[in-house]
């Protein structure tokens, strides 16, 4: 999440999804792991992550699947507890489909544990 405190979306994305219980309970259920990004004093490094993924500024919500060959989900702007579910869960039905076509040695190498 690249949040600043002086930016309102980020603040509202954060009461009405990112912070709420149904958000977190499913981020914790499915071990994602959930980092923030302050860019409140508009540090370069931020900067240059927020330029990677197609953005000059806050707010971005950034949703990364594993696997080599999954797709980046970028929420940009305002959205909704329904918007921001339907895109994790997205990324965990895609992950489980990519585990599900691995063969065994594959599952290994790739850190899958059932």
């Amino acid at each position: 999440d690249f949040t600043a405190d002086w930016c309102g979306i980020c603040k509202t994305n954060e009461l009405v999804a990112l912070n709420r219980t149904e958000a977190q309970q499913f981020i914790a259920r499915h071990g994602i792991e959930f980092m923030v990004a302050d860019f409140t004093q508009e540090d370069p490094e931020i900067r240059k992550w927020l330029n990677t993924f197609g953005q000059e500024n806050v707010p971005l919500t950034v949703i990364i699947p594993p696997g080599k060959d999954s797709k980046v989900i970028a929420l940009r702007g305002a959205y909704t507890l329904d918007i921001l579910m339907g895109k994790l869960r997205q990324a965990v039905e895609g992950a489980e489909e990519t585990v599900a076509t691995l063969g065994t040695a594959e599952k290994i190498s790739a850190g899958y544990t059932p």
